[in-house]
Formats: structure tokens, C-alpha cells, sequence
């Protein structure tokens, strides 16, 4: 008769090592998932983008449309130049550079089901390598 059972030695230690291992992984998972969220928020930043760039582009020939067919010497003699001027950088009030404006965020996404299960597991765990 063949004996299917094996006598662990150190069943606490085993234990421990295997919740870890658990540990690990579901780390592993949360942080695929944040880069699955993030690939997500750029590829909707990436359609908003084109969006845009679309409708500037549709503009600009309306603009261009509207706009006078004037050549440079016609230009010239509408304007008078002024004298040249040593070019300034942008600052504040307060003599800093300023900062360039920051693009708006989109809203938080709402925890998926998939991470809520993930912390719960992790949590488990945490609470089952406390009592060993």
C-alpha cells in the first residue's frame, strides 16, 4: 500500500512561509491592477488629446478662412516695427519663474470589485501571520 501523506516537521513555519508567498502575490496583483487603471487613464487622456487637437485643427482653417490673403510686403507696410527689445522670461510677482499650469485631472476612479477583493485576502493573511 502506497502512503500519500507526508509528516511536515515544521507546520508553523510552512505555514508562514506559504502566507507570505500569498502576501507577495497579492501585491503583485494590486500593483498590476494600478497599471491596468493607469494604462486606462492615459489611453482616455490620449483620446481627449486627438479630440482636441482635432477641433484646434478645424478652427485654425476657419481662422485661416476668415483671414485677409495678404502677402509680407502688404503686412509690412500696415504696421510700423517697433524697435527691437531684449527678450524677458515670464515671472511671477514675486521675481520667480513661473510654473507651467498644470493639466486638469480626471476624477478617481472607483475602486474595482477585483482590488476590494485583493485587500480583503491581504488582510486575512496579515490577520492569520499575526496569530502564528
Amino acid at each position: 500500500m502506497v502512503n500519500y501523506f507526508v509528516k511536515v516537521i515544521d507546520s508553523k513555519e510552512v505555514r508562514r512561509d506559504v502566507l507570505e508567498g500569498s502576501k507577495e502575490t497579492i501585491a503583485i496583483l494590486r500593483t498590476q491592477d494600478e497599471i491596468a487603471e493607469l494604462r486606462a487613464r492615459k489611453r482616455e487622456l490620449h483620446k481627449r488629446l486627438r479630440r482636441e487637437t482635432r477641433e484646434l485643427s478645424g478652427l485654425l482653417v476657419e481662422l485661416e478662412a476668415a483671414l485677409p490673403q495678404l502677402t509680407k510686403k502688404e503686412l509690412d507696410g500696415m504696421f510700423p516695427k517697433p524697435p527691437a527689445q531684449k527678450a524677458t522670461k515670464m515671472k511671477d510677482s514675486k521675481g520667480k519663474k513661473k510654473a507651467a499650469p498644470e493639466l486638469p485631472k480626471l476624477p478617481e476612479e472607483v475602486e474595482t470589485n477585483k482590488l476590494r477583493r485583493l485587500e480583503s485576502a491581504l488582510s486575512t493573511i496579515e490577520e492569520r501571520l499575526s496569530r502564528l
